[in-house]
C-alpha cells in the first residue's frame, strides 16, 4: 500500500498542509478508500522529519506531496542528490514555435525567458535583455514573446490528456488540441505537465492565436490549479515518484538511506 507523505505545519498545536494541493491528495485518498470500500492508500502529514524510533518514510512504499524544496528534500534523504528540471526536452524542440536554445546570456541577442539547466525552480529564473555581458554561464534560453493571450496547464499520464486548466489570460481563448497531442505523441514519460501559451505575434491582430510550448514539469514540481481527478491524481504522483526512483537508484537493492547511488551527470543529459 502506497502511503502519501503530504508536508505540513503547525499551526497553534494543530497540523495542517503546507499546500492546497495536500489538501486534494487527502480528498483524494479518501475518496479511493470509499469508493473501493477498503483501505487502498493512506496518508501522513510531515514536518520534513522522514524518520525517526517511530516511523520511517524514506521507503519505496511512502510518496512525498508538497513543495519542490520538501520533496528534493524526501529525494535526498533517499540518497538521490540532484534532479534536473524538465523545461522543454530536446525532443520537442521542434515543437517550439519561437527560438530555444542552451547557450550563454551573453553570446545571443534580443528578449529571452533564462532558466537554469541545473536546479527545478531556480531564484535565477526571469526574462532577460541579452546580451549580458558578465553572464556566461549556460542557460536554457527561449525567445520573450509579448501578446500572450492566455497561459495553460495540461495533465499527462500514460501519454494522454487527462486534465487541462486555464491558470492566466483569458479563459475563452483556448490552445490547439492538435498542437498539444502532437506533443504528448512525441514526449515519452508516464506523468507530467506541459504548460503552454496562447498568443499573437506583434502588429498582427488579425491572426489566428498561436499556441506555443512554455514548458514541461515533474508532476512533483507543479501546482494543480484545480486538478482533481481523483482517480488519476494519485496514480499520476505515485509514477512520478516510481519513475524518478527506478531512474536513480540502481537495481540490485541500494540502501536506499546510504549515499546516493546516482552518480550526477551534467544537467544537459535531458536536451542532448
Amino acid at each position: 500500500m502506497k502511503t502519501f507523505v503530504i508536508d505540513a505545519y503547525l499551526d497553534n498545536c494543530i497540523v495542517l498542509p503546507e499546500h492546497t494541493f495536500g489538501l486534494t491528495v487527502i480528498d483524494a485518498v479518501r475518496y479511493i478508500n470509499c469508493m473501493k470500500g477498503e483501505k487502498v492508500y493512506d496518508f501522513v502529514l510531515c514536518d520534513r522529519v522522514f524518520r525517526t524510533s517511530r516511523f520511517d518514510y524514506l521507503t519505496k512504499d511512502h510518496v512525498p506531496v508538497g513543495g519542490v524544496g520538501f520533496v528534493l528534500e524526501w529525494f535526498r534523504a533517499m540518497g538521490i542528490n540532484h534532479i534536473a528540471p524538465l523545461n522543454i526536452p530536446r525532443a520537442l524542440w521542434s515543437k517550439c514555435r519561437r527560438h530555444v536554445c542552451i547557450g550563454r546570456e551573453n553570446e545571443v541577442e534580443g528578449e529571452y525567458m533564462s532558466k537554469s539547466v541545473f536546479t527545478i525552480k531556480d531564484e535565477s529564473n526571469g526574462s532577460v535583455s541579452c546580451p549580458m555581458p558578465n553572464n556566461a554561464g549556460v542557460r536554457f534560453l527561449t525567445e520573450w514573446v509579448d501578446g500572450v493571450i492566455s497561459e495553460w496547464r495540461c495533465f499527462v499520464f500514460e501519454r494522454r490528456l487527462v486534465g487541462i486548466q486555464n491558470y492566466s489570460g483569458d479563459p475563452f481563448v483556448v490552445p490547439d488540441e492538435d498542437y498539444i497531442q502532437s506533443i504528448i505523441s512525441t514526449y515519452q514519460k508516464t506523468a507530467y505537465t506541459l504548460d503552454v501559451m496562447v498568443y499573437r505575434r506583434a502588429g498582427k491582430t488579425q491572426n489566428k492565436p498561436i499556441t506555443d510550448i512554455l514548458e514541461l514539469h515533474e508532476f512533483f514540481a507543479c501546482t494543480l490549479y484545480g486538478f482533481a481527478d481523483y482517480e488519476r491524481l494519485l496514480p499520476m504522483h505515485i509514477a512520478a515518484i516510481d519513475d524518478v526512483l527506478a531512474a536513480h537508484l540502481s537495481r540490485d537493492g541500494v540502501n536506499a538511506h546510504s549515499q546516493s547511488s546516482y552518480v550526477g551527470s551534467s544537467a544537459l543529459q535531458e536536451y542532448m
